[in-house]
């Protein structure tokens, strides 16, 4: 996979929605997926991690350097009350008489977060990139503030690390995420 500057800053202005775990890239919005909603102000920020490869033979003197590992973190707005996205961010139960998301956090403590396949799709899928993190983890701590002001837009503020793929039986083993024309992209 190849990816630039230019390419990271496309994808921030580009508008567009986010699609959590979607099934058939081939489908309509939400492509088999679940919603979450439209997205303003995205960042991408991509990290990679390497070591260094000394020649002793010449005093220690930098030979190479071998890529370790590459990360990948999305934080983007979502626009309102998206209840989908609300969910996924924060666990929720359903109020008894409303039907609505009940969001408490009591009783998490040493709960695993569970991944899933997170897309960002771009309204223009012809000529603007899509973003696809394999197995994206909900980063709920930089999630936390919520603009409860009344001259404010209610906007949710969603973070997301990419994490490995680590299934020998998915095609999208050892990967964690993916830039490019949602045609070029997998499941």
């Amino acid at each position: 996979m190849t990816w630039n500057t230019q390419n990271i800053a496309e994808l921030a202005r580009s508008p567009g929605r986010l699609t959590w775990n979607p099934t058939d890239l081939s489908a309509a919005y939400p492509y088999g997926g679940t919603d979450l909603g439209r997205t303003i102000n995205k960042s991408f920020q991509v990290g990679r991690r390497q070591r260094r490869i000394t020649a002793e033979e010449y005093g220690g003197e930098l030979a190479g350097a071998i890529i370790t590992g590459t990360s990948g973190v999305l934080a983007a707005m979502s626009v309102g009350y998206q209840d989908n996205a609300w969910d996924l961010v924060f666990d929720s139960t359903t109020g008894a008489s409303s039907g609505k998301p009940v969001y408490d956090p009591s009783g998490q403590a040493g709960t695993r977060v569970q991944g899933g396949v997170l897309l960002f799709v771009p309204d223009d899928v012809a000529n603007h990139r899509a973003l696809i993190l394999y197995n994206a983890i909900p980063l709920v701590e930089e999630s936390a503030q919520l603009a409860l002001r009344v001259r404010d837009r209610v906007a949710l503020a969603m973070v997301f690390e990419a994490a490995r793929v680590s299934d020998t039986d998915s095609a999208n083993d050892n990967k964690s995420w993916g830039l490019g024309l949602i045609e070029d992209l997998s499941l």
